[in-house]
């Protein structure tokens, strides 16, 4: 396990979102796993008492976020410095959910740990691993029940102020052609594309799979009380989904509604650990 230092970064740089095209735009359906850690689905925290706190029921001690950046600082841009700074993705942190979902008459509640175990610096990219596990809690779903979470492994990687989502193993060749979760800063000018498929055409902001960070707000989990924190929203002709994530913490809640049938999930952070 690492340790990481405070690195203080004196500016943010703004991303952007290339738009205009005409072409057909393939529109991705909303994944029901909790970003961390839904990839749906990056974060200070309150200062001070919610950083130092003891988290029940989880009992996960929170360390002060301020700590929270890879000793790579001489191979990583100050933007990826930032990124991290705003989203704490180091090695042996985690944060734990209570995932609940429903599909049609069936209803269920699951735990979602989602814990850092691997880092790795390709310069100038940092890339994290993270081992999902889900533990149900409540219910019995059937075979039939849509989506449920399930425990996985995935990666998150770092390039300036973008976080894409790969699966394992990862590829680092493939970077610019994997899913971007996050675009930072937030809240951002416009929105962009998490799907590939869709950033290739060029599209207009706004059209269907179109995510973007509004905010900021103070939000209350069963974690605790946490300030700085954006509202993400994807569109999607089905129900959009929408994602709470704080500076220096990161995800702490999330929730999708389908129009058309009924399913839907809502997630909020329990515990985390922050080393």
């Amino acid at each position: 396990m690492r340790y990481f230092r405070l690195v203080i970064i004196a500016f943010l740089l703004a991303g952007c979102v290339r738009a205009s095209s005409t072409k057909p735009i393939k529109i991705p359906e909303p994944s029901p796993t909790p970003g961390i850690l839904t990839p749906e689905g990056t974060p200070p925290v309150k200062e001070t008492a919610a950083q130092t706190q003891t988290i029940a029921p989880e009992t996960l001690p929170s360390t002060s976020a301020a700590s929270q950046t890879p000793a790579v600082v001489e191979t990583l841009s100050n933007q990826a410095m930032q990124t991290l700074l705003d989203f704490p993705l180091a090695a042996g942190n985690s944060w734990v959910y209570r995932y609940e979902g429903y599909s049609g008459q069936q209803k269920a509640a699951w735990k979602v740990a989602d814990t850092i175990v691997q880092d790795e610096t390709h310069p100038p990219f940092y890339a994290v691993k993270i081992q999902s596990e889900v533990t149900l809690l409540e219910g019995t779903p059937g075979r039939d029940f849509i989506n449920p979470p399930q425990s996985h492994i995935f990666w998150y990687a770092v390039d300036g102020g973008s976080i894409y989502r790969l699966e394992d193993p990862i590829d680092w060749a493939g970077l610019s052609s994997s899913w971007l979760e996050f675009l930072f800063p937030f809240p951002g000018e416009t929105c962009w594309y998490p799907d590939p498929t869709q950033r290739a055409q060029s599209p207009a902001a706004g059209l269907p799979g179109c995510r973007s960070a509004s905010g900021s707000v103070a939000v209350d989990t069963p974690a605790g009380h946490f300030d700085r924190c954006y509202q993400v929203t994807t569109l999607y002709n089905s129900g959009n989904t929408v994602l709470t994530f704080c500076r220096g913490l990161g995800i702490v809640e999330g929730e999708y509604r389908h129009a058309g049938t009924e399913y839907g999930y809502h997630y909020s952070l329990i515990g985390y650990l922050l080393q």
